[in-house]
């Protein structure tokens, strides 16, 4: 089986839900070979930068959707087996996951509220995906959990209706 690139991956999470758990595997085998801080950032860099390109399509597309919702499962999934910050050690590479997951949300909190509406919805519907697969018994950073609720009850605010029922339905 050929290795698959990052932007291999993007694209072909765009074609339908059924391939999404082995492109998950996929892209967790590229990111366990990440040893530095470094490494996550420049990962986490054409990560964000492959996602951004989902977020400015105005129309209701299947292949925004199915790559919505596989970036949603991925970074759930890491996050659920990330290990804390409190129990770091000297070993840097265990907590690599939380720190691109940080990363993540640091995204999606900087950019919920830009001029675009288009990418303001896709950001609401993006985290929605996200917060409907958490289980019950997900364990989040507390000041996460306040900046992305902020953060919806901005949206609640929004001038665009569709977008204030994303905010709403998640506050």
């Amino acid at each position: 089986m050929t290795k698959l690139t990052l932007k291999d991956i993007f694209e072909q999470s765009q074609k339908n839900a059924t391939c999404h758990p082995k492109l998950i595997q996929s892209l967790k085998n590229l990111f366990s070979v990440l040893q530095t801080k470094h490494e996550v950032d420049e990962f986490a860099h054409h990560f964000i930068g492959y996602l951004k390109h989902s977020l400015v399509v105005g129309e209701n597309e299947s292949a925004v959707n199915c790559t919505l919702d596989f970036v949603a499962k991925f970074v759930t999934i890491l996050e659920s087996e990330a290990v804390d910050d409190e129990d770091e050690s000297e070993d840097e590479v265990k907590f690599l996951p939380r720190y691109f997951v940080k990363k993540f949300y640091s995204f999606i909190i900087k950019f919920h509220g830009v001029d675009n509406r288009i990418v303001r919805g896709r950001i609401c519907e993006l985290l929605s995906k996200q917060l409907n697969m958490m289980s019950d018994e997900y364990q989040m950073d507390e000041n996460i959990i306040f900046d992305l609720q902020t953060a919806m009850i901005q949206r609640m605010r929004d001038k665009v209706p569709t977008i204030r029922e994303i905010g709403r339905a998640h506050v």
